[in-house]
């Protein structure tokens, strides 16, 4: 028995040397001014650097703010901290392409307390509840700075990929570096300042959108779990938490966010937590306060910043 325990415990150990060589060699040798990591397993690895990097170098977990905002590419590139911080509102946002809601929480958990944040603004879309965030997992693995968040994050996500993106950040985390969709701003805000993409403006022209007959999220409960431990966390902080939905095009799936504001019902009534719809509002035009079919552009931001701010202080 102990000849065979001893045996088990060389072959792990031989297995780690050479799975951790085998990383290393790929990290180090490059082919066309890039590791050769990119090559093997570039399906998942998000590009380093870019907006994320950013972000994660402008915030403190010891500085003051008013609000934090939390959510996908939509808040990230939806909440313009300088507008905020004109009307008196210091805001930083957290927002990163395809975060997940256990992201979100991870985030949350290591970087956000009570006594240095007011509130937390969670931006609500139906792409939050599929359960599925690897590219969220994948870009902050690589980018976020904090090494402790990013391991929480690999860790956590119990897939083998984004243990291999760990490995890679200690090896060759600064071997490339992209900028992604927009301009970096400030306080984590991306800034696209672009019209309607010509094949957006194609489908619009030629009626194809609002035709949908059911939905395509496959809402996860897992994820349902994980808005309830955000909850949690922020009660026990004592941060005051609100659930915005921003502005749509007409190219969204209605069913999708009818199932969301459904979910999202009873949690809202359960905790009394303030939930902040613009899914079904119509002052956005689709043609010009959108530069894809999701995303607001500068014009739109601007005018959906302004708005929620004056919603906010009518209802206070």
């Amino acid at each position: 028995m102990k000849q065979a325990l001893k045996w088990l415990g060389w072959i792990f150990f031989l297995t780690a040397v050479l799975y951790v060589s085998a990383l290393f060699c790929l990290c180090k040798i490059h082919y066309n001014r890039l590791p050769l990591f990119y090559l093997v397993m570039g399906d998942y690895a998000a590009p380093n650097g870019g907006h994320t990097y950013h972000a994660s170098l402008d915030w403190s977990d010891t500085s003051h703010f008013d609000v934090v905002v939390l959510g996908a590419s939509r808040a990230q590139r939806g909440y313009n901290t300088a507008i905020f911080d004109s009307l008196g509102i210091k805001m930083f946002n957290l927002g990163s392409p395809s975060q997940s809601l256990q992201n979100s929480r991870i985030l949350l958990e290591n970087h956000i307390k009570g006594g240095f944040v007011k509130e937390v603004w969670l931006d609500m879309v139906p792409a939050l509840f599929t359960g599925n965030a690897f590219e969220s997992t994948s870009d902050l693995i690589q980018n976020w700075a904090p090494s402790k968040t990013a391991f929480a994050i690999a860790w956590e996500s119990k897939d083998a990929r984004a243990i291999n993106l760990w490995m890679k950040r200690l090896f060759c985390s600064n071997s490339t570096e992209q900028e992604g969709k927009g301009a970096y701003r400030r306080n984590g805000f991306v800034e696209v300042n672009a019209s309607l993409s010509e094949k957006w403006v194609e489908e619009y022209q030629n009626g194809n959108f609002g035709k949908e007959s059911k939905g395509y999220v496959t809402f996860s409960q897992d994820a349902i779990d994980e808005l309830q431990k955000i909850i949690s966390y922020c009660q026990r902080e004592k941060i005051k938490l609100k659930f915005i939905a921003s502005p749509i095009t007409v190219f969204s799936n209605r069913w999708d966010q009818m199932k969301m504001n459904e979910i999202m019902e009873p949690i809202v009534e359960q905790f009394q937590i303030p939930f902040i719809d613009y899914s079904h509002r119509t002052e956005w035009n689709t043609l010009t306060d959108f530069y894809d079919e999701k995303h607001l552009n500068a014009v739109g931001v601007r005018k959906f910043n302004l708005d929620l701010c004056r919603s906010m202080s009518s209802t206070q």
